[in-house]
């Protein structure tokens, strides 16, 4: 525990906090312990997890088919990948699909590079057992409004729509405004939901938890502003 301790304070952003404590106690200056204070709070989970909460969407799932949305992919050395954001979405429809049976949709349009992510998705439950005839792929859709106008034309089965927990609020926005009976099913959790020790230290997830709630806030505007909410 010491080690962790000491080790989020020597390693970003934690070692923010540190520089601008040192500062503070060598130049004998306020406005460098405000600076470390503001950072040491923006960067620690506890601060976080009542919001997470707050902005989180989770139902309890709905008989109906499963619509798994993807999450993006990585260009690795070998070829193009499924990013953490899809697997994690992927292996939370997965552990679903063994529970409800039916249908996996899964969903996600055409990478620059030619690769179809639906069908990478598809792949990649047919290596974990899923039979093909029970996945659907819909391999034409690139944002998180034609992944479910594109799904509705699919199926007129309620729909277990699987994403990362900070993007419930937007899929449901948009399953309302398409009159969808749908139950949202969060996955990808970024920070811990519960409070320990490592809630009060510094950490890279709580900035991705941030980056991640800044990007939903403003695609919701944006939504919004286009008519698609």
């Amino acid at each position: 525990m010491i080690g962790k301790i000491i080790g989020s304070f020597v390693q970003f952003p934690g070692v923010l906090v540190s520089l601008f404590l040192i500062l503070w106690i060598v130049r004998k200056k306020k406005k460098y312990l405000v600076v470390s204070i503001i950072i040491y709070l923006f960067t620690i989970e506890v601060i976080w997890i009542p919001v997470e909460k707050l902005w989180m969407i989770e139902e309890d799932p709905i008989k109906g088919d499963i619509l798994v949305l993807g999450g993006g992919v990585l260009v690795a050395p070998d070829g193009e990948e499924l990013s953490r954001a899809t697997l994690q979405r992927l292996l939370k429809g997965f552990e679903l699909w063994k529970k409800l049976k039916g249908r996996i949709i899964v969903s996600g349009g055409r990478t620059p590079s030619g690769l179809i992510e639906a069908e990478k998705m598809k792949e990649t439950l047919m290596s974990w057992g899923v039979p093909e005839k029970v996945i659907v792929s819909e391999g034409n859709s690139f944002n998180t409004y034609e992944n479910l106008l594109y799904t509705k034309n699919i199926t007129d089965k309620p729909m277990n729509i699987v994403t990362s927990s900070t993007h419930t609020v937007r899929a449901k926005m948009i399953a309302k405004k398409l009159h969808l009976k749908s139950a949202v099913i969060p996955c990808d959790f970024i920070i811990e939901t519960k409070v320990t020790y490592r809630s009060f230290l510094p950490s890279q997830e709580t900035l991705s938890f941030l980056g991640c709630l800044t990007h939903e806030i403003f695609g919701i505007i944006y939504y919004k502003f286009k008519g698609a909410l």
